[in-house]
């Protein structure tokens, strides 16, 4: 049954002594033993509105191999009070299939109006007056999945704008305060300072986990958000070239990776 077909027990919303059967994200997951040697599971639990830590006494080892942190989980349990803080002692952990819940009710969302922050993104964009620079904009608004990324992506896992729409609001946000800051440098390229900010930061895409639990992936780990910027921004040069049927300045070029990379 979907999570949505009845009221959400939101985790800002749990008190002790209460029962609980309801789905969540396990954001960690880590098999323990006790005094005795007994093996028990600890979650730490969440939806947007916050998370809580949970136990499973005496966790058989097919229920810990059925479900890995990321992964949607019904449980069954009651709460108590521990160390002032609520927790859910766990009778019952069960996987739920991605497809059956509503991801928006288990992920932080910016409060922001995406579709606002993506149409204020194209406007400041369309207004570089660079032919080559606004070539290489229209490239990457064009890019259906691109665009469909940044608008998901967090600008960080825990502080920098960690939540979904994070890093769409947070470039944008730059944008504008860089089109206040730039008429006090007139000795700045406005175009450069527009396209440099929009990209300093889109290698977050992939350094980035985002359709599940908020994480570093393998990319993110070894190479980090510039070097993957680097990347993406030549993939979409080499593109814009095949689009506009010209070659890319190759001295823009290295103007544009020198801001991804100092930024």
């Amino acid at each position: 049954m979907s999570s949505t077909a009845k009221a959400r027990r939101r985790v800002r919303e749990l008190g002790p002594q209460e029962s609980v059967d309801e789905i969540f994200l396990a954001k960690e997951k880590q098999l323990r033993s006790n005094r005795n040697g007994q093996p028990y599971l600890q979650l730490q639990l969440a939806d947007a509105t916050g998370s809580v830590s949970a136990m499973l006494w005496n966790a058989k080892d097919e229920v810990c191999q059925s479900f890995q942190a990321g992964d949607f989980v019904r449980v069954a349990g009651s709460t108590q009070l521990y160390q002032g803080a609520v927790q859910i002692i766990l009778q019952r952990v069960q996987r739920v299939p991605p497809e059956e819940v509503e991801a928006n009710d288990f992920f932080p969302l910016s409060g922001q109006d995406i579709q606002g922050l993506k149409d204020r993104l194209a406007e400041i964009l369309h207004g570089i007056q660079d032919t080559s620079l606004r070539n290489l904009a229209t490239c990457f608004l064009e890019d259906s999945e691109f665009m469909r990324r940044l608008a998901l992506a967090p600008a960080g896992t825990k502080q920098h704008h960690a939540y979904q729409g994070g890093l769409l609001q947070h470039t944008v946000h730059l944008l504008d305060l860089a089109g206040r800051v730039a008429p006090c440098y007139l000795f700045l390229n406005r175009d450069l300072l527009t396209m440099g900010t929009f990209l300093h930061d889109i290698g977050k895409i992939e350094e980035l986990r985002y359709e599940g639990e908020f994480a570093y992936s393998d990319a993110g780990q070894l190479l980090g958000h510039i070097v993957l910027a680097i990347s993406i921004l030549d993939d979409m040069i080499r593109k814009t070239e095949e689009r506009f049927g010209e070659p890319f300045p190759e001295a823009t070029a290295t103007q544009l990776k020198h801001i991804v990379i100092s930024h």
